[in-house]
């Protein structure tokens, strides 16, 4: 009951979408969360928000905030004053996570970060099983749009050219954040894989949760893939052959995969079944069939990218921007990368901000990792580079530092929950020393 009240306010905060009364699912999280400390505590809780690292983060923010209220003001681009929005709204995001800490780790404080890892991988297996639910059962999937609000744009999606069952994710922000967030949540989860003396990796459970990432990932967006990937790679460097359960989890893997293939032949219908290979399948491995095809391993997402989306800019664009997108501004025409886009609205230096901002996260994470000299702390340290690097990667494609919503609850959830178990460690060694 726990891991689901635990699992059921991260869901809601993180996919933050609207909703009548409460105005979010994130406000709905904070009501959720004080009932419980009400009825359970009879106290509010505040102490996690005198964590140093939790403080520097919060005034980091506002310092961020501020500094996209100066390029507006600089430059006299009131209208984007949505940014600022933007900021506000990741900030109450953030305070609704580490509001809700307290409940996460609850009972588990000498395992803080396995528990936290543990809660956003089943988080996100949920939002591909209902994802992957809509898809199948196409009302459920309109019931979805509906709930989250994004009827119009699924109206408008073929004229768009964009698939209709993105749309069907229970989540506020569908595109690229979404997809992000899933790659973020992947890498976390293949660093719990790799923590012995846990019962968590062995079973069915990680399996049906990869599953569903997976699900999830290709019916919202390849960008998902990209920390799915950078996630295995360090899972299939570090991981020793000798690996509590390995053999025992290869032939669990064979057993599901059979399991998948039984209710995929026997269960779906001819019309679902061609869902699946004639719609989802070419477009989430867009790359292996352009391959198979015709030879070449490309998607057309990055080839877009690469020919359109990234241009000359003018000097005076890398030096101080010019404070709007880069539809509006005169000379440039649409671009999605987020370098670009983040230069034309504040130059050079306001992407600088962004990164240090960004890497703000990480530092304290790192630094505890690289101090300790153990081999788990090793891997600790490689995993929170990827999860950083995962960052400046995906801004390749898409707006992305600083400015992630989902993403960023995720990194801060992980580096908390890291700090935390660090300080118990120390704790436990010290009393044990005296």
């Amino acid at each position: 009951m726990k891991t689901a009240l635990k699992v059921i306010i991260l869901f809601l905060i993180v996919f933050s979408w609207r909703m009548p009364v409460f105005y979010n699912t994130t406000v709905l999280s904070v009501f959720i969360s004080t009932c419980y400390y009400l009825s359970t505590r009879k106290a509010l809780p505040y102490v996690q928000f005198n964590n140093r690292y939790i403080f520097t983060i919060f005034l980091a923010t506002l310092a961020i905030s501020f500094v996209f209220l100066l390029v507006i003001v600089l430059h006299e681009s009131y209208d984007y004053l949505i940014h600022q929005k933007r900021i506000y709204l990741q900030m109450f995001m953030m305070f609704a996570t580490v509001y809700a800490f307290p409940i996460f780790i609850e009972g588990k404080e000498k395992h803080a970060f396995e528990e936290m890892a543990k809660i956003i991988g089943i988080t996100f297996a949920v939002q591909g099983a209902i994802h992957l639910t809509g898809f199948i059962h196409k009302p459920f999937g309109e019931m979805i749009i509906n709930m989250c609000g994004h009827h119009e744009e699924y109206l408008k999606a073929d004229m768009a050219n964009i698939k209709k069952y993105r749309y069907m994710a229970c989540s506020g922000s569908i595109f690229f954040e979404l997809p992000g967030a899933y790659g973020a949540a992947s890498i976390i989860l293949f660093r719990l894989l790799l923590i012995k003396g846990q019962r968590y990796i062995y079973g069915y459970g990680p399996m049906i949760v990869i599953f569903f990432i997976i699900a999830g990932i290709c019916l919202t967006g390849r960008t998902g893939f990209i920390g799915f990937f950078m996630g295995l790679a360090g899972y299939l460097f570090f991981v020793p052959k000798n690996f509590p359960g390995w053999n025992k989890n290869l032939k669990r893997w064979g057993i599901f995969v059979a399991v998948c293939g039984i209710i995929y032949g026997g269960f779906l219908s001819p019309k679902q079944r061609e869902d699946f290979t004639e719609d989802l399948l070419p477009f989430a491995f867009e790359a292996y069939y352009n391959w198979r095809d015709h030879g070449k391993f490309k998607t057309g997402s990055s080839d877009v990218t690469m020919e359109v989306h990234y241009y000359p800019l003018r000097s005076e664009t890398w030096l101080h921007g010019h404070g709007r997108s880069s539809d509006t501004t005169p000379g440039y025409y649409h671009t999605d990368a987020g370098y670009m886009d983040h230069l034309i609205f504040g130059g050079i230096f306001f992407l600088l901000a962004l990164s240090l901002y960004q890497i703000l996260y990480f530092i304290e994470p790192l630094s505890i990792a690289n101090s300790r000299g153990t081999s788990e702390s090793k891997r600790d340290f490689y995993f929170f580079m990827i999860l950083m690097l995962h960052f400046f990667t995906i801004e390749y494609k898409g707006s992305a530092l600083g400015i992630q919503h989902y993403t960023e609850c995720l990194s801060l959830a992980a580096g908390l929950s890291y700090i935390i178990r660090h300080k118990y460690r120390l704790a436990n060694e010290l009393q044990g020393n005296s």
